[in-house]
């Protein structure tokens, strides 16, 4: 069984620069292929797994840039960024189709049992489950 490969053709406006104290970036070339392989290596290698779901990362990334004309700061930004990242990020661990029902509800549980694990806040939770 060969898999599908994601050429990459790292693109600069996917990419945003954030004016946070730790210069993030939001780099949703990331988000492209399976493993969100780092910046650095979709700039210098050229073949990925391809995650199939670039119409999601653009419209995310229209929804990132709406967000930022609006006025959110950046630190609000990269949060969202990263939060998105973790969850692509584990529906490519369990080969899972991003935003179906079946993720979303597997991601909360998923989200849940951390807190009953105490590996994360209930807070932290609630405001993560206020956001799906």
């Amino acid at each position: 069984m060969s898999s599908v490969v994601y050429l990459s053709g790292w693109e600069p406006n996917l990419c945003v620069q954030l004016d946070t104290e730790n210069k993030n970036l939001a780099d949703f070339n990331r988000l492209l292929a399976k493993g969100f392989p780092s910046t650095e290596r979709l700039q210098q290698e050229s073949q990925f797994e391809d995650a199939n779901r670039k119409v999601f990362i653009l419209q995310l990334k229209d929804k990132f840039n709406e967000a930022m004309d609006e006025g959110s700061s950046h630190r609000t930004l990269y949060n969202i960024f990263n939060s998105a990242s973790l969850y692509f990020q584990w529906c490519d661990k369990d080969n899972l189709s991003p935003f179906s029902q079946d993720s979303l509800e597997r991601y909360m549980t998923y989200q849940q049992n951390l807190v009953m694990l105490g590996e994360i806040k209930r807070s932290t939770y609630r405001k993560k489950r206020s956001q799906r």
